[in-house]
């Protein structure tokens, strides 16, 4: 697969539009449309933030590694496709940031505050 399929397979995975998946890199659309095509490809960091994104490694995204994530994990459970919008991708990638600069207990303790607020 090409890095384009690769972003393309990624992001359907997730359920993302294209336009959704731009807007969350403050880019557009057009550019989603153009890597997806193989027409042109993402710089390096925006390829750590797909990475991220995705769950999988820049090495996947871009043919080092052909082993997906899922297909490491023996026994995992099926994903469950939702969607959501680039503020709430947002978030989510800093609820998982705070769990890489801080820790589970920082991420239980957002948490908390999130759940007190509903």
């Amino acid at each position: 697969m090409t890095i384009g399929e690769r972003i393309k397979a990624e992001r359907l995975k997730i359920n993302m539009p294209q336009a959704t998946l731009g807007e969350y890199l403050k880019l557009t659309q057009q550019a989603v449309g153009r890597w997806e095509k193989d027409l042109s490809e993402p710089d390096t960091a925006t390829l750590k933030k797909l990475a991220d994104l995705f769950g999988v490694s820049v090495d996947y995204l871009i043919g080092h590694d052909e082993i997906t994530p899922e297909e490491r994990t023996s026994g995992a459970s099926e994903t469950k496709k939702i969607s959501l919008s680039a503020d709430e991708y947002e978030l989510i990638m800093c609820y998982r940031e705070i769990g890489r600069k801080r820790g589970a207990d920082a991420q239980r303790a957002l948490t908390t505050v999130a759940e007190k607020m509903l």
